[in-house]
């Protein structure tokens, strides 16, 4: 079996930031907490899952995250809309689940 191809075209940076999420078309959101993030999208854990292609709105206490030893900075937006690239539970029996998604538009 060979190993997953890396897709990844920048950098993930572990952050722990609280979000707002839920998808455009409803009022309801979820709290959850990035675990990291890039320019092009982040991964947060949710109590809620996620379905695969579906378009969430992402609220974050908007900032600036500097990688040690580097010159590259990364703005993570106040808001965004992103599609939902992956969901799954995070562990067996779980009542939280990984989320990955991709940013489409900066608000």
């Amino acid at each position: 079996m060979s190993p997953r191809a890396e897709k990844r075209t920048s950098s993930r940076y572990p952050k722990q930031v609280p979000i707002s999420c839920g998808y455009v078309n409803q009022t309801a959101a979820t709290n959850g907490m990035t675990a990291n993030c890039s320019r092009d999208g982040l991964y947060f854990q949710s109590r809620r899952p996620f379905t695969p292609g579906g378009i969430l709105r992402i609220q974050t206490p908007g900032m600036i995250l500097k990688e040690t030893g580097t010159e590259e900075d990364i703005k993570l937006p106040y808001m965004t809309v992103a599609e939902v690239r992956w969901c799954r539970q995070a562990e067996v029996d779980a009542d939280r689940y990984d989320v990955g998604v991709r940013y489409l538009h900066f608000l």
